[in-house]
C-alpha cells in the first residue's frame, strides 16, 4: 500500500525484499508530470516506429514481412508441439506489433532476409528495443518504476536514462508477481510453473475436442486463453494489435469451423507440410471467400476485413496476412517482360490457431451465450473447492500438517486450509481471479486492488455492483486465534465434503498466527489488517525450495 505517512508508492531496489518510501527517506524523487513529459517525448520524438525499424530498411518489404509471419508461425508451432518451451513472450507480443508496423511504413530495400546472416540479429535488436527500451519507458509513465534523480542530473530530455536510478514501485512489483504467476515469465522457473499449473491449478474440465459450447470451450482451454490474454494486456502497444471485434453472433465454433475449412483445401502432402513443417500457405483468395462465407454467413462481409491483415487494413486482427508484389509477366517475342501487381493470403496455420485462444474473451456470441469475457471471469472463481484440495493433497505430500474446510464449532468460522508450518499457524484463504484486462496500467493494478478488497475483506467498491458475502477473512481468522486447546473443529476429510471432528492440541498455544491469501494473482499492497498475499507458485516455491517468498514493508 502507498505510505501510511505521506502517500507515496512504495518503492523496492533490485533483487531486494524489502520496500520503503523514497519520499520519506529523503530521496530526490522525479514528479511524476515531468516523467510523463520526457517518455512521451522520447517515444514520440526520438525512440520512433520509424527509428526502431529503421535497421530493418534494407530488406524487401514484403520479403520481410513473410518472414516475420514465419517467425510467429514456427514460434506457435513449438508451443503445440513441445510444450516444455511454453509461449516466449516477447516474441507473440512485440513482433506482431512489428509485422503491424511494417505494412504502414514505406522505403524498404531489396535485400532478401534469408540471404543475409545478420538479419536475425537485426531482427531480434528490434523486438529487444520495443521488450527493453520502450516497455521501460512506459513503466515509467505508469508508475510501475519510480525515477530518482541522480547526482550528476542534467534535466535534458534525452538523457533520461542517465539522469535517474529507476526502482521497481509496489505497482510493478505486483505486475512482475502476476507476469511469472500466469504466464511464466522467468523461464529458470517453468519446471515450477508446470507443476503449479499442471497439479495446483487442475480441476475436473471438459476434455480439448470435446467442447459442444462457447462455455466447454473457455472450460477446456481456459488457462491457454488466461496467458494469452495476460499477455495481450500487459503491454500498451502489444494490446490493440491483438484487439478486434467481431460481429455480434459470431461464436468460437464460426472461427474454429473457418480455420477447419481452410485446413481441408490441401491435398495430403501439402497438408502434411501444413502439420509437421509448420509451412506458411499461400490461399487463393476464392478459397478464403468460399470457407468464409460458409463459416460466417452473413457476416462475413464484416469479418473479411477484421481478420486480413494488409497494406489497406492495418487495423485488423492477424489471423491472415495479404501481401502485394509484382509477378513476371514474360511478353512473346523480343518484347521487354512486364511486371504485374499480385495480391496474395497466406495462412500461418499455427498462429492463427493459437490466436482462437487469444480471440476468445473479445467475443459476444449473440444469444447463443454470455459473452467470453464473462464466461472466463465464471470460470476463474468456480471450482474452489478442488483447487482447496489440490493444495492440501500438496502440503500433506510434503508432511506438513494440514486441515481443509477448516471450521470451528464457536461461532462457524470456516476457513480453506489451516496449516502448522515453520513454528507457525498459518491460516490461509484461496481465491482464484480473472487478471484485469489492461493490468499494465494503474487503473488494472487498482482494478485487481478492488478485487481483493471486496472478496477478502468484504470492502465495498464504487465500481461494482457486487456485494460482499460473508464474514472478512481477517474476521474469521480472528476466531482461530482465540481457540483453547480441547475446543473442537472440523474439516473435510474427502474430496466429496466428508467432516471429520478434530480437538486443538496444547502445542497450537506456542505458535505464532499468520494469515495468508493464496491465490494466481495478487495485489499491490503486501499486507493489509495483518494479511499477506502470496501466488499458488510461490507457494509451492517456499515450501519446495524453501525460498523466501515474502516482502518487508515499512
Amino acid at each position: 500500500m502507498p505510505c501510511e505517512d505521506c502517500g507515496h508508492l512504495l518503492i523496492r531496489k533490485e533483487d531486494s525484499k524489502s520496500l520503503f518510501c523514497p519520499r520519506c527517506r529523503g530521496l530526490p524523487v522525479e514528479s511524476q508530470k515531468v516523467v510523463d513529459a520526457k517518455v512521451n517525448w522520447l517515444t514520440k520524438d526520438f525512440f520512433t516506429d520509424e527509428a526502431i525499424i529503421s535497421v530493418l530498411q534494407d530488406y524487401s518489404k514484403v520479403n520481410l514481412i513473410y518472414n516475420l509471419f514465419n517467425r510467429l508461425n514456427q514460434m506457435s508451432y513449438g508451443f503445440y508441439n513441445e510444450l516444455e518451451q511454453g509461449i516466449p513472450v516477447s516474441e507473440f507480443g512485440y513482433l506482431a506489433y512489428v509485422l503491424n508496423q511494417i505494412y504502414g511504413l514505406e522505403d524498404f530495400g531489396v535485400e532478401l532476409v534469408e540471404e543475409r546472416p545478420e538479419s536475425t540479429e537485426k531482427i531480434e535488436s528490434v523486438i529487444d528495443a520495443y521488450s527493453e527500451l520502450i516497455f521501460r519507458l512506459q513503466h515509467a509513465r505508469n508508475q510501475f518504476t519510480v525515477c530518482i534523480r541522480k547526482d550528476e542530473f542534467t534535466n535534458r530530455f534525452e538523457n533520461f536514462a542517465s539522469d535517474y536510478n529507476r526502482f521497481q514501485s509496489e505497482y510493478g512489483l505486483c505486475f512482475r508477481r502476476c507476469l511469472n504467476s500466469v504466464i511464466c515469465n522467468d523461464m529458470d522457473a517453468f519446471d515450477d510453473f508446470s507443476y503449479v499449473a499442471d497439479v495446483l491449478r487442475a480441476v475436473d474440465k471438459t476434455e480439448a475436442g470435446e467442447e459442444q459450447t462457447s462455455r466447454e470451450f473457455g472450460d477446456a482451454w481456459y488457462q491457454v486463453i488466461e496467458q494469452l490474454r495476460f499477455m495481450a494486456g500487459s503491454d500498451d502497444m502489444v494490446g490493440p494489435t491483438y484487439y478486434t471485434k467481431l460481429p455480434e453472433d459470431v461464436t468460437i465454433f464460426d472461427l474454429k469451423e473457418f480455420l477447419d475449412r481452410l485446413d481441408s483445401l490441401f491435398s495430403e502432402e501439402p497438408a502434411r507440410k501444413l502439420r509437421e513443417e509448420a509451412w506458411v500457405a499461400p490461399l487463393r483468395k476464392q478459397w478464403v471467400e468460399s470457407c468464409g462465407r460458409k463459416a460466417f454467413g452473413d457476416d462475413w462481409d464484416q469479418v473479411r476485413d477484421r481478420i486480413i491483415l494488409s497494406e489497406d487494413n492495418l487495423d485488423a486482427h492477424p489471423l491472415l496476412f495479404e501481401l502485394e508484389f509484382r509477378v513476371k509477366r514474360d511478353l512473346p517475342g523480343s518484347r521487354r517482360p512486364s511486371y504485374v501487381p499480385k495480391k496474395q493470403i497466406y495462412y500461418p496455420r499455427y498462429f492463427s490457431q493459437l490466436l482462437q485462444f487469444q480471440i476468445f474473451p473479445l467475443l459476444r456470441n449473440g444469444d447463443v451465450a454470455e459473452s467470453g469475457h464473462q464466461i472466463l471471469s465464471e470460470l476463474a472463481g468456480d471450482r474452489g473447492t478442488e483447487r482447496e484440495r489440490n493444495l492440501y493433497d500438496f502440503l500433506t505430500d510434503r508432511g506438513i500438517e494440514c486441515y481443509h474446510g477448516a471450521e470451528t464449532q464457536k461461532n462457524k468460522n470456516e476457513v480453506d486450509l489451516v496449516c502448522v508450518r515453520d513454528s507457525s499457524l498459518q491460516i490461509i484463504e484461496v481465491k482464484y481471479l480473472m487478471p484485469p484486462i489492461r493490468i499494465n496500467d494503474p487503473d488494472g493494478i487498482r482494478e485487481l486492488n478492488e478485487k481483493f478488497d471486496r472478496l477478502i475483506f468484504n470492502e465495498e467498491s464504487e465500481n461494482t455492483s457486487r456485494e460482499p458475502e460473508g464474514k472478512p477473512f481477517p474476521e474469521k481468522a480472528e476466531g482461530w486465534k482465540g481457540l483453547e486447546p480441547g475446543e473442537e473443529f472440523r474439516s473435510q476429510v474427502s474430496d466429496h465434503g466428508e467432516y471429520q471432528q478434530q480437538e486443538v492440541p496444547e502445542s497450537w498455544n506456542d505458535l505464532d498466527v499468520e494469515m495468508l491469501v493464496v491465490s494466481n494473482v495478487v495485489p499491490s499492497y503486501i499486507e493489509k489488517q495483518g494479511v499477506r498475499f502470496i501466488t499458488d507458485l510461490e507457494l509451492y516455491q517456499m515450501v519446495e525450495h524453501g525460498e523466501d517468498v515474502f516482502y518487508d514493508i515499512p
